[in-house]
């Protein structure tokens, strides 16, 4: 489930705990940091930017098809790419809400996309993966919380663990 999702089903009490990404409402749930991580690019096996040695900035993304995250179901990283890279409409060829589809998206050659670090873990065939420069001052890495209680304030137990491990 998208964080919009997990939060509906901890209200209903139909989930005790959920794996979100903020903002969400921390007036009914009491969440901690379990990993941050870094945001890749996602491109077709290939394609020319897989070949840079180094990470992509903003201008190599001029004129490139962008699968994109859903405003709706994927606002986390919706909001997050917006702030980061200039983005008009058109360039924009799908919306989707789960990071699967979009690099099963980009397999085919549809377009490029923004996944967290971890989606490199998936092993979709026809895909590479390429650092991104820091876009602008948002382009930090995103984070990933625990959350649950519907309205009980439980929280993951533990300390946060850094990226990469």
């Amino acid at each position: 489930m998208v964080t919009q999702e997990q939060i509906a089903a901890l209200t209903a009490e139909d989930l005790d705990l959920g794996l979100a990404r903020p903002p969400f409402g921390t007036e009914h749930f009491a969440s901690r940091l379990i990993l941050q991580e870094a945001l890749l690019l996602a491109v077709p096996t290939g394609h020319r930017l897989a070949a840079l040695d180094r990470p992509a900035n903003a201008d190599d993304l001029a004129g490139e098809p962008l699968i994109f995250h859903s405003q709706g179901k994927a606002r986390y990283f919706y909001d997050l790419m917006v702030r980061m890279i200039p983005l008009t409409q058109e360039r924009v060829v799908h919306s989707v809400s789960q990071i699967l589809t979009m690099l099963w998206l980009v397999s085919a050659g549809r377009g490029l996309a923004f996944v967290p670090a971890s989606a490199t873990l998936l092993g979709i065939p026809g895909v590479t993966f390429v650092p991104l420069a820091t876009l602008t001052t948002a382009g930090m890495p995103h984070p990933a919380h625990g959350a649950g209680g519907g309205g009980r304030g439980a929280v993951l137990p533990g300390p946060a663990r850094p990226a990469g491990r």
